[in-house]
């Protein structure tokens, strides 16, 4: 379902981009980027990785981050720091997320049943709590083990607003996700 709806989004030239792996872009619901207004922002191919979003009725901005880096000694400081990144870009654009109004999502990796890297999911809970003051939703989805394939749908996340007030559609993997 996801893939069906990034591939129409691009068809349409709603898609303001594909947030790559250790990147992050805001994606302000109706601006006019070159010639097309734009709605849509996604992510793909998470396997272990965490993606993070703070999504309102004028705006979504969406992260995409490994759980390690070769420049850090930690997971957790690599997260932080990166962390840290999307916040400043958030506050940057802060009149797109009012704090009433605003909701955030946390897409986790679950391998053996288990939330994957619990430290750094609390790191990223905590800021998205900190930046919209309620807890953002915890979405998992299946890390897969060596030599496993993921079939379409899966790894993914994709934001949609309409530029209204309504609030965008969000999906993870196959499963739309309602806002709270």
């Amino acid at each position: 379902m996801a893939a069906n709806r990034i591939d129409q989004a691009k068809a349409g030239k709603r898609m303001k981009c594909m947030v790559p792996m250790n990147g992050f872009d805001i994606v302000c619901f109706g601006e006019l980027v070159g010639n097309d207004r734009k709605y849509a922002i996604a992510t793909q191919n998470l396997n272990a990785c965490h993606a993070v979003a703070i999504i309102s009725k004028k705006a979504a901005i969406l992260g995409h981050f490994a759980p390690r880096s070769p420049n850090f000694p930690t997971g957790e400081q690599w997260i932080g720091h990166m962390t840290s990144r999307f916040m400043q870009r958030v506050d940057e654009n802060k009149a797109s997320f009012e704090k009433q109004g605003s909701g955030g999502i946390v897409v986790v990796g679950v391998y053996n049943n288990m939330i994957a890297l619990p430290e750094q999911v609390e790191i990223l809970v905590t800021a998205i709590r900190k930046a919209i003051e309620s807890k953002p939703q915890t979405v998992p989805y299946p890390v897969l083990g060596p030599l496993s394939h993921r079939i379409p749908d899966k790894g993914m996340v994709f934001i949609e607003g309409s530029g209204t007030d309504q609030l965008p559609v969000v999906w993870v993997e196959d499963r739309q996700i309602i806002l709270t």
